[in-house]
């Protein structure tokens, strides 16, 4: 594993979990309930469908994923070891407030932080000087990714 995917978290959040735990939403308890659940259920397709085209499921390299909304995040996003943390309105939607190329936007910036583990945690560059590979293959499997699910069932 390569030291800069070392992370962790320390909060006082609430979650959105699968029953065996391998997929989890983070958010602050007032908003998660209302705003972390079109996530929560459009996530694990994005990740399984990525698993499936690339051939290495994603949960035999990673036992988890938790996807980690903070409200005020510089990054925008970070794919560590298990862990992708975004701003929270980058994922957390209000279903009666946002349009479709909202949610489409969102969806393609997890589709692209999922995609880093495959392209930057699993299969890392040797030196700094091919980082970019990593941001090229993500910008191609934001929207890729999202194909792969088929884009018609996301604003449903």
């Amino acid at each position: 594993m390569p030291t800069y995917l070392v992370g962790f978290s320390v909060f006082e959040f609430d979650k959105l979990s699968t029953k065996d735990e391998t997929f989890r939403v983070w958010g602050r308890e007032d908003v998660i309930q209302k705003q972390g659940k079109y996530i929560f259920e459009k996530g694990p397709l994005i990740l399984n469908k990525l698993s499936e085209y690339m051939g290495i499921d994603y949960y035999t390299i990673m036992p988890k994923m938790d996807l980690v909304a903070v409200p005020d995040f510089d990054a925008g996003a970070m794919e560590n070891w298990g862990m992708t943390t975004y701003r929270e309105n980058y994922i957390f939607f209000d279903k009666d407030q946002c349009s479709a190329p909202v949610y489409i936007s969102g969806l393609s910036l997890v589709s692209h932080v999922f995609s880093h583990h495959w392209f930057g945690s699993i299969v890392t560059a040797m030196k700094w000087d091919y980082a970019w590979l990593n941001e090229a293959f993500g910008r191609y499997y934001e929207f890729f990714g999202l194909d792969l699910v088929n884009r018609t069932t996301f604003c449903r």
